[in-house]
């Protein structure tokens, strides 16, 4: 599992297969126990690599953690609730309270939202 700089791709295996996965194609990457599935508007991939060897390969400009179980590509974001964040595909993810203030202050950090928010 490596990080294409190049090609802007993330490099997994699955099963017994290698696979890449443009990061641009990423919406949102959700881990159920020992496995994650990498969402992209196509479709859902399931691997059995853990969340936490996925964040270091993924670039921290493009994506964000927002739950213990779930890390979002930025550029998906629509809307921020309380408790949950609405993708561009209207799909909902949850944001703990714990990942709450570092999304808003990276976001703030990046422009998207102003400080009034």
């Amino acid at each position: 599992m490596a990080k294409d700089n190049k090609l802007g791709s993330l490099k997994m295996r699955c099963e017994y297969n290698q696979i890449s996965v443009p990061f641009e194609t990423i919406m949102y990457i959700e881990s159920n126990k020992e496995y994650v599935t990498v969402h992209t508007p196509r479709e859902k991939i399931v691997c059995n690599t853990p969340l936490r060897l996925l964040l270091y390969e993924l670039p921290q400009n493009l994506f964000i953690q927002t739950h213990r179980n779930y890390v979002v590509a930025i550029s998906q974001i629509e809307a921020l609730e309380p408790s949950r964040i609405t993708l561009i595909n209207k799909e909902k993810v949850p944001l703990s309270k714990s990942f709450r203030k570092p999304l808003i202050d990276t976001l703030m950090e990046m422009g998207v939202i102003d400080r009034g928010f």
